[in-house]
């Protein structure tokens, strides 16, 4: 799967959310080990390559693409999203839960998130 990480991290908005929208797309069409690779491999890149602020706002973009699929399933989504951060290296897990829970405090949907978050940790 092809991903544009440039336009992730340095895009405008409107480029990071359609590049988000693609990936979710294509990553939805593959079976569930892949699934998680594509997702661990995109926030091990991102890590590597951006600040904290860039991170926080590639978890804000990414959170508000997730929230308007539609006909998909947000638990699974999430689920798969939790485990690739579970099988990244450990700073780069660091990285992502402190900036991925920052990112959710900001939403105005956040409730719901970590209402998703603690259906998946059941």
């Amino acid at each position: 799967m092809k991903v544009n990480y440039e336009l992730i991290a340095n895009g405008t908005k409107n480029e990071k959310m359609a590049e988000m929208e693609k990936f979710f797309s294509d990553l939805l069409k593959l079976n569930s080990e892949e699934q998680v690779e594509t997702f661990k491999d995109l926030l091990v890149k991102l890590a590597k390559d951006t600040d904290d602020l860039k991170y926080r706002e590639f978890c804000k973009t990414s959170l508000e693409v997730f929230l308007s699929l539609k006909n998909v399933n947000l638990q699974n989504l999430m689920a798969i999203r939790l485990e690739a951060q579970f099988e990244l290296p450990e700073e780069d897990r660091v990285v992502d839960s402190v900036n991925l829970l920052k990112a959710i405090e900001e939403m105005p949907q956040k409730d719901f998130l970590i209402g998703l978050i603690k259906s998946i940790e059941k």
